[in-house]
């Protein structure tokens, strides 16, 4: 099996030229905010302008939909429709090959590569999806005070901890896997093994960071 998956690609628009061309300031400096939105538009806001737009990008019923719809009704310039231009044709480079012994065993050859990849999930996160609680043992479950949290979809205090409960699952089944573990190895659990490609198959479309 051979298999080389290139990094993803960097969008590189007019306030990324900026903050290149103006690399001794601070990224988020009004000079290099200025430039690019010189570049993207062709001209510099004046303070008034700023004022009015922090105001409205900040208010309570501003959504992220609203902003893009406010950005794009500014003139755009011919550098930043390159830039849109470039980044729609540029591909990320994906080449896989499968070689017939691959599939021989091809539960273990898949765990050997999902297990350190759910290890690099697990140390790289930087958030967590929603767990079902029946999926979590009882103490990572809310308790009463804090019930309404989850129903609303907020943070409780066992949040992530419910997460990591379920990545900790998966590594261990696909560990085991790996390592081709049976009835004769102490640390053989089948049933957690079971219980682990059950939340793979389940938050499958949730293995992000």
């Amino acid at each position: 099996m051979k298999i080389f998956l290139s990094n993803y690609i960097d969008y590189i628009g007019p306030y990324q030229l900026a903050q290149k061309l103006l690399f001794w300031k601070d990224k988020d400096s009004s000079q290099v905010n200025d430039l690019g939105h010189f570049l993207k538009h062709g001209y510099v806001q004046s303070e008034e302008q700023k004022k009015e737009e922090d105001e409205r990008n900040f208010s309570l019923f501003f959504t992220f939909t609203d902003f893009l719809e406010n950005d794009n009704n500014k003139p755009s310039t011919k550098l930043n429709d390159f830039c849109e231009w470039l980044y729609t044709k540029l591909k990320r480079v994906e080449f896989v090959s499968v070689d017939k012994y691959d599939v021989w065993n091809m539960d273990q050859t898949l765990a050997k590569i999902i297990h350190p990849m759910l290890v690099r999930l697990k140390e790289t996160k930087q958030g967590s999806p929603n767990v079902d609680l029946e999926d979590v043992p009882e103490y990572l479950r809310p308790s009463d005070s804090q019930y309404n949290y989850y129903e609303e979809g907020e943070l409780d205090v066992y949040f992530h901890d419910r997460w990591d409960y379920v990545v900790d699952t998966m590594i261990y089944a696909f560990n085991a896997i790996a390592k081709q573990l049976d009835e004769d190895d102490d640390y053989y659990e089948p049933e957690t093994i079971k219980e682990g490609l059950r939340l793979f198959g389940k938050y499958y479309q949730d293995l992000w960071t």
